[in-house]
């Protein structure tokens, strides 16, 4: 894989296509008889689009006006020989017009024309034995009937859990040895949606080169690297202050001096709900061995009735705070959690020793440390 990445480097200046508005056309021809409707799909911004797309005598047509250059997928809009998630083609709209020719199956189209095309064709290429693999398991679950699919569904897991370990690695190999390419800070940035793999991301992204740093999707990437930099195991955990069910201020240094485990999760959060049962259970054990919880709720504006029945229903007897923003809790914000639950154990000195412990690993943890 390095070998062939080696080879392969590409070279276009970003700005062209990111520094302003970009003009999208889509010009498109289809021989497939049994459709007649086409959806694409993107986010422009925040905001997910799906357009309909007729086909009239074989042909169809789409423009669009975007702020950035944005992945899309192509699927049927109406009945079709293949399921829809089966027979799909990802592209990537970007500046001038781009030619769609179908023969029969959209998974096999032809895409030429618009900016970052071609370059897009060479980053899907790098992932097709990933992805091709991926659709094959989509393919037999969803040939099978329920009762296959129960017996199938933790060897299915354990295939996807492998095909995205794998997945990530190629990214990661792909933005190593294409500096310049727009899709290597992609790449980074889908990698970093929920947490940032510093010892892998921060590299790579620090020898990407300025044009891309200097993109939003770059500044905003950057902006959670030094975030994610602050809260790496080893460093001193940032300190807050916020109220506890009666109101009154708590601070993350009032702990100073013991073991706090900072649990982020919410009332609303079934996976969090699940966990609370484990961190009863080490609580229990070791809350008179110089150890604590600290629980930071993301629940709502005007739910804090629902954080205080949860509190009440999972036995929760810590120390519990929250302001009430859901996820623009400013705890949240500082400690970059985009999912929960997320925890940190930190020690009696105020650094952080250990992330995201959950059931036996952290009473594994505790007994080690404690």
């Amino acid at each position: 894989m390095k070998k062939i990445l080696q080879f392969i480097m590409l070279n276009f200046i970003v700005m062209q296509v990111y520094g302003q508005d970009i003009n999208v056309q889509i010009d498109g021809t289809s021989k497939n008889k049994n459709n007649n409707k086409i959806i694409i799909s993107y986010l422009d911004g925040r905001m997910r689009i799906n357009d309909t797309l007729k086909i009239k005598k074989g042909k169809f047509n789409y423009s669009k006006t975007l702020k950035m250059p944005v992945r899309a997928k192509l699927t049927w809009g109406n009945n079709s020989s293949e399921p829809k998630m089966l027979d799909e083609k990802n592209i990537f709209l970007s500046n001038g017009k781009m030619k769609v020719k179908i023969q029969d199956s959209l998974q096999f189209a032809k895409i030429d024309g618009g900016e970052l095309t071609t370059d897009f064709h060479i980053y899907e290429s790098f992932l097709e034995s990933n992805s091709a693999e991926s659709r094959e398991l989509d393919k037999k679950w969803n040939a099978m009937n329920k009762s296959e699919q129960e017996k199938f569904w933790y060897e299915r897991s354990e295939i996807r859990r492998r095909l995205s370990r794998e997945r990530k690695e190629v990214m990661l190999e792909h933005a190593k040895y294409n500096p310049t390419s727009y899709f290597s800070l992609l790449s980074l940035n889908e990698l970093s949606l929920q947490n940032v793999d510093i010892p892998n991301v921060k590299p790579l992204f620090d020898k990407l080169s300025s044009e891309l740093k200097n993109t939003e999707i770059g500044k905003s990437l950057q902006n959670k690297i030094n975030i994610a930099s602050r809260i790496e195991i080893g460093q001193v955990a940032p300190d807050f202050e916020q109220g506890d069910m009666d109101g009154n201020m708590v601070k993350l240094s009032d702990f100073r001096s013991k073991y706090v485990l900072l649990d982020f999760w919410a009332s609303w959060c079934a996976p969090c709900r699940v966990e609370n049962v484990n961190l009863v259970k080490a609580y229990e054990k070791y809350k008179n061995k110089n150890f604590e919880i600290l629980g930071v709720s993301l629940d709502y504006p005007g739910k804090k009735e629902n954080w205080l029945k949860a509190v009440n229903e999972d036995k929760l007897t810590w120390t519990q705070v929250s302001d009430l923003n859901g996820w623009d809790n400013n705890a949240a914000k500082i400690y970059a959690v985009r999912a929960v639950p997320q925890s940190f154990l930190i020690d009696p000195e105020g650094k952080i020793v250990a992330r995201n412990l959950t059931g036996e690993k952290l009473i594994e943890m505790l007994e080690k440390l404690l």
